[in-house]
């Protein structure tokens, strides 16, 4: 099979996690991310610039489906929004994780 040299722009992939509720009950959750698809370059530069998973994030984020509020209200994207659910205790590193697998080549059998 041949290999196309032009590749998106973008990357989506699904965001899969569980939070324990007041309840103490798991609580599964989801919802897509859409990102800028970076080089291996511009993705070293960002990890040598010091910041967090969460910057990293921003820096790459473009949108996302499946984000909602308490009320069950979409939320719209922004930077706030996105730093606001990087703050949930290891989203922003799972984010940061899925980022890397989405936009990486896989070894095919």
């Amino acid at each position: 099979m041949a290999f196309n040299i032009e590749i998106s722009d973008t990357a989506r992939f699904t965001v899969k996690f569980s939070l324990r509720g007041g309840d103490g009950s798991d609580k599964p959750s989801s919802f897509e991310f859409l990102a800028d698809r970076v080089s291996v370059d511009e993705y070293k530069q960002v990890l040598d610039e010091g910041g967090t998973f969460a910057d990293f994030l921003v820096r790459v984020g473009k949108g996302w489906e499946g984000v909602r509020d308490g009320n069950g209200t979409p939320v719209d994207y922004s930077e706030d929004a996105l730093r606001k659910i990087c703050n949930i205790p290891g989203l922003a590193s799972l984010m940061f994780k899925l980022y890397g697998a989405e936009v990486s080549v896989k070894e095919k059998n």
